[in-house]
């Protein structure tokens, strides 16, 4: 999994937090549950919290595997 952020969203010090977060959640929700889809992922604002993203996964993984 590959993840670019751009700088417009911060530091690289929160460019990389955000990039961790979510391949730790990427893992847990999609390989973990053998789904085979492909994200785009595009944080719309900045500081996004690990919860915030949790829930986006979460919404995700509920649409797809329906």
């Amino acid at each position: 999994m590959g993840l670019v952020v751009s700088k417009k969203y911060g530091n690289a010090v929160q460019r990389n937090l955000f990039k961790r977060r979510c391949r730790s959640l990427f893992k847990s929700f999609i390989v973990d549950n053998d789904v085979g889809y492909t994200l785009i992922v595009r944080p719309k604002k900045q500081a996004v919290t690990y919860n915030s993203i949790k829930e986006s996964f979460n919404s995700i993984y509920d649409k797809l595997s329906n």
